[in-house]
C-alpha cells in the first residue's frame, strides 16, 4: 500500500486514503498539517533537515524512519519530489510506503521491551542524535537527575546546552571541543565510556561516568548512559567569577601552560602561549608532542632523558612539585633554555594531572653565565688591587725608617762640613738631601693614598662651615705667602661626613688652587655649596692656569702630573686621593676648566650616609677660628 500527498511548502493540501490507512489517521486530520508534524514529534527535527536539503539541492530525496502509532511501530519510507520550484513555497509531491514485513510482530515485541527497559531503568539515559546534535528522547531517571519536570523541556537540547564549555572540575579543558569527536565514533558504531560533566536545569554540575552506545534505530543516534552520578551544587555567580579568573590567567599567562596525563606522560591541553612556545598551531599538535620532538639532551644528570622525564612526573604526583631546566630546539631552528615548574593538579583526586609551567630563560641563563665570568674577573681584580694596596702600604711604611736614617745622617754630615770650602762636597750633600726629601714626600703621599683605600669612613655630624674656617686657619701661612683670597659661600652647617677625610679633599683642592697660578697673579679660590634632593653639590673654583681638555680625564689617576717638578712641586697623588674619598661618600667628582681661565672642581656627597651605619657627633662650637681667611 502506498500513501500519496501534495504539499505547498511544508503544509499538506491533498492526501489519498492510502496515507490515512498507513498512518491510521482520519484523512481530514491530515489535510492542513505540516509534513514535519504529521510524522511524529520524535521525527520532526530529522524531517526538517531533509526538507531543507530538498529545497537546496532541488532533487528527489528518500528517507526512512520509525513512527510510533497507536498499535505498533511503523517503519516508513518517504520520497519527496519538487513539482514546481518557481514559487516561494514550492509544490511538493510525497509518497509514503510502510516497510511492514512478516517480522513486524517480532519488531514490535523487541521495541516494546526496549521502551520498557529504557523508561523504567534506574540509570539515567539520554538518546542523542549526534548527526542532528539534538536530544530525541530521555527517560525518567535522567529527568530527575538533571532536575527537569517534563520530557518536552529536554527534547531538542544540543550538547552545547547540557554540557558546560568550561568547568572547575576539568580546569583548562574546553568540554565542547573535547566531546566533538563523539559524533564520529557513534557514526562508526563504536561504544565507549568517558568522564561526563552535565548541567542540570538549575545550573548545578553533575560529575559521572558516561557510557555512549549507538542505537540500532537510526544511524548517528546513541544512548548516553549516566552512571555513578555525583551532584555538585555550584553558586553560578561564584562559579562564573572563578572560571573567568582562571580563564584569564590560563589564556593570558606569559608562561606556556600544559596539562599532562601522568598515566601515559602525554600532554592533553595547553594555552595559546604554549603553542607559540613550541611553534605549534593546533591542540592536536600538542597532544602528539613527544620529548624527542623538542629536547636536545640525550641525558639529564646522567639519566636518559626519557627516564628522567618519567621520574619527574612520578615525583610530582608523590610530592606535589618539581622544577627542571633543559635545552629545547624549536621547529624554526632556534635553541632556547627552558625552565619548567611542574605541580600536581588536585582538582580531581581520582584522576590527578600534572600542570607544567614553562618559561623561556635563555636571556637570564646567558646573563648568569656572563655574570659568573665577570665575577671571576672582578675577584681577580679585587685580589690584585688589594695586593697592590697592601704593597703600597707596607712598602711606603717600611721605606720610611731607612730613608729617615739617610736624611738624618746626611744633615748631620752637612753640619759637620759646614765650614769646608770644597764647593763640590756641599753641592753633593745638598743634592742628596733634596732627593731624599722628595722621596719622603712621595712615600708619605703613597702611604696616605693606601690608607684612604684601606680604611672605612667614620661618619660624624659636623658644622662644615666652622670646620672649613679651622682648615683655612691652618693654611694661613700659605694663604698670606701667596696673597691669596678665599671665598666661602652657602656651606651647610649640619652634615654627616668623615671630617678627617673631607678635610683632605678641601685641603688638596684649595692648595692646588693657590699653587697652580701664573707668576704675578694673586690666587683666588671660591668655595660654594648647593643643596639638592639626594645630595650636596660642592664646587671649588680658582683663577689658575687651567687644565687642557685632553688631560681633564687623566688628572684623577695615580702619579698623573701635567708639569715638571721644577715648575710646580707635587707627586700627582693628591687628586687621586680626593676622588677616592668622594667615592667613599657615595659621590662623584668632575672638572670644568679652560686653559688660562682657571679650573672648577665639582663634587657631590650623598645626604643619607647616616643611614649606612653608626654615626657619632663632634662639637666645633668651642673651636677658635682665625680672624681672617683673606689675604690681600
Amino acid at each position: 500500500m502506498e500513501g500519496v500527498f501534495q504539499a505547498k511548502g511544508d503544509i499538506i493540501q491533498y492526501a489519498n486514503k492510502g496515507l490515512s490507512t498507513i498512518l491510521n489517521i482520519p484523512l481530514e486530520s491530515i489535510i492542513g498539517q505540516s509534513i514535519t508534524n504529521l510524522f511524529g514529534e520524535e521525527n520532526k527535527i530529522y524531517l526538517q533537515k531533509e526538507l531543507d536539503q530538498l529545497l537546496i539541492n532541488k532533487k528527489e530525496i528518500e528517507c526512512s524512519f520509525y513512527l510510533k502509532s497507536i498499535v505498533n511501530l511503523l517503519n516508513l519510507e518517504l520520497r519527496l519530489t519538487i513539482l514546481e520550484a518557481e514559487e516561494k513555497e514550492p509544490l511538493l509531491i510525497g509518497t509514503v510506503q510502510s516497510l511492514v514485513s512478516q517480522e513486524i510482530d517480532a519488531q514490535n515485541l523487541v521495541s516494546n521491551r526496549y521502551d520498557a527497559l529504557f523508561e523504567n531503568s534506574l540509570d539515567s539515559m539520554i538518546v542523542y542524535n549526534y548527526d542532528l546534535q539534538q536530544i530525541v528522547s530521555v527517560n525518567a531517571a535522567a529527568l530527575k537527575a538533571l532536575e527537569y519536570d517534563r520530557k518536552e523541556e529536554m527534547l531538542g537540547l544540543s550538547r552545547f546546552e547540557f554540557i558546560p564549555e568550561k568547568s572547575n572540575y576539568a580546569p583548562g579543558l574546553n568540554l565542547h571541543e573535547y566531546t566533538k569527536d563523539h559524533r564520529e565514533r557513534v557514526l562508526n558504531g563504536e561504544s565507549f565510556s568517558t568522564k561526563g560533566i552535565f548541567i542540570s536545569k538549575t545550573g548545578k554540575e553533575l560529575i559521572c561516568k558516561s557510557i555512549v552506545i549507538p542505537t540500532p534505530h537510526r544511524r548517528g543516534e546513541g544512548i548516553i548512559l549516566l552512571q555513578n552520578i555525583v551532584k555538585y551544587p555550584v553558586d553560578k555567580k561564584t562559579q562564573n567569577l572563578a572560571e573567568n579568573k582562571y580563564r584569564n590567567i590560563f589564556i593570558n599567562s606569559h608562561e606556556a601552560i600544559i596539562y599532562i596525563d601522568p598515566t601515559n606522560k602525554l600532554p592533553t591541553i595547553c594555552n595559546t602561549n604554549a603553542m607559540r612556545f613550541f611553534d605549534l598551531t593546533t591542540i592536536e599538535d600538542v597532544r602528539n608532542l613527544r620529548l624527542s620532538d623538542f629536547v636536545n639532551e640525550k641525558e639529564i644528570n646522567g639519566i636518559p632523558t626519557h627516564e628522567y622525564y618519567e621520574q619527574i612526573i612520578q615525583k610530582v604526583i608523590q610530592k606535589g612539585r618539581e622544577e627542571i631546566s633543559f635545552w629545547i630546539h624549536k621547529k624554526c631552528g632556534e635553541t632556547i633554555r627552558a625552565h619548567a615548574v611542574l605541580v600536581k593538579d588536585n582538582s580531581d583526586t581520582e584522576y590527578p594531572r600534572v600542570i607544567c609551567f614553562i618559561r623561556d630563560k635563555t636571556d637570564l641563563y646567558k646573563a648568569q653565565l656572563t655574570l659568573k665570568e665577570k665575577n671571576k674577573e672582578l675577584k681577580k681584580y679585587i685580589t690584585s688591587n688589594l695586593q697592590l694596596e697592601n704593597f703600597a702600604y707596607f712598602a711606603s711604611h717600611d721605606l720610611q725608617a731607612p730613608l729617615n736614617t739617610i736624611l738624618s745622617f746626611t744633615k748631620l754630615l752637612q753640619k759637620k762640613l759646614a765650614n769646608d770650602d770644597r764647593k763640590d762636597v756641599a753641592e753633593f750633600l745638598k743634592f742628596i738631601v733634596t732627593s731624599g726629601e722628595g722621596m719622603k714626600t712621595l712615600i708619605d703621599d703613597l702611604l696616605a693614598y693606601s690608607l684612604v683605600n684601606t680604611t672605612n669612613i667614620e661618619l660624624k655630624e659636623i658644622n662644615l662651615e666652622k670646620q672649613l674656617y679651622v682648615l683655612l686657619h691652618s693654611l694661613d701661612t700659605v694663604i698670606k705667602e701667596k696673597s691669596a683670597t678665599i671665598e666661602v659661600n652657602n656651606i651647610p652647617e649640619n652634615i654627616a661626613v668623615d671630617p678627617t677625610k673631607l678635610k683632605q679633599v678641601f685641603q688638596n683642592l684649595i692648595t692646588n688652587g693657590i699653587k697652580f697660578v701664573k707668576p704675578g697673579i694673586e690666587p683666588k679660590v671660591i668655595i660654594s655649596c648647593k643643596e639638592e634632593t639626594n645630595h650636596w653639590r660642592f664646587s671649588v673654583g680658582d683663577n689658575g692656569i687651567g687644565i687642557p681638555k685632553e688631560h681633564q680625564e687623566k688628572i684623577f689617576g695615580l702619579f698623573k702630573r701635567l708639569h715638571s717638578s721644577g715648575e710646580y712641586k707635587g707627586t700627582g697623588i693628591g687628586l687621586a686621593i680626593v676622588k677616592k674619598i668622594i667615592e667613599q661618600h657615595r659621590g662623584t667628582i668632575t672638572l670644568e676648566s679652560e686653559v688660562g681661565k682657571g679650573a672648577t672642581f665639582i663634587f657631590t656627597i650623598a645626604k643619607d650616609l647616616a643611614s649606612d651605619g653608626n654615626m657619632s657627633t663632634i662639637n666645633l662650637d668651642k673651636i677658635q677660628v682665625g680672624a681672617s681667611v683673606t689675604a690681600n
